[in-house]
């Protein structure tokens, strides 16, 4: 395993490959597809030799949708992960071997299925909003002297107080 500088304090890695981040551009990104404890990460290659790290994106677990493997073949295979994240759902593609793609989609699968399950009546649910209309029917009535528009029942113009 390499070096997980673009790390976040305390991240247990489980499992690392090196590998090239594509996205939507084409052309790859080197670098670390990391894989922790709360999701995975993509430490991009830096520096003259490209032996740093800094963190390019991440995605957590809960927020992953699906996770393929396209073009699978003897140089290669692209693993793509849909993620929902703050611009909407994303497709995350790392270039690597067939092997290695395996691996990891069996990683993530692992991992999505140790995730606790919240229980239909936890005691920390969030209250449920009750909505209620009402429906009225309102018949209005006009001042016969400024032309205010009252309602029926009431004895006096709003306005100027003339008997309607």
């Amino acid at each position: 395993m390499s070096s997980h500088e673009g790390l976040n304090y305390g991240e247990q890695v489980v499992a690392s490959i090196r590998c090239d981040y594509i996205g939507d551009v084409g052309r790859g990104k080197g670098g670390e597809l990391v894989l922790t404890q709360n999701g995975l990460v993509f430490l991009e290659s830096t520096g003259l030799f490209r032996t740093g790290r800094r963190r390019h994106h991440s995605c957590d677990y809960q927020s992953m949708r699906a996770v393929r493997i396209e073009a699978p073949g003897w140089i290669g295979a692209h693993l793509c992960i849909d993620c929902t994240g703050p611009i909407g759902l994303e497709t995350l593609r790392y270039k690597l071997s067939q092997a290695e793609a395996l691996f990891i989609k069996e990683a993530i699968r692992i991992a999505v299925q140790a995730l606790p399950q919240p229980s239909e009546a936890s005691e920390f649910a969030e209250p449920t909003m009750i909505r209620e209309t009402v429906v009225r029917e309102v018949t209005l009535v006009v001042c016969p002297h400024c032309g205010h528009r009252n309602e029926a029942d009431r004895g006096l113009c709003a306005v100027c107080g003339t008997p309607v």
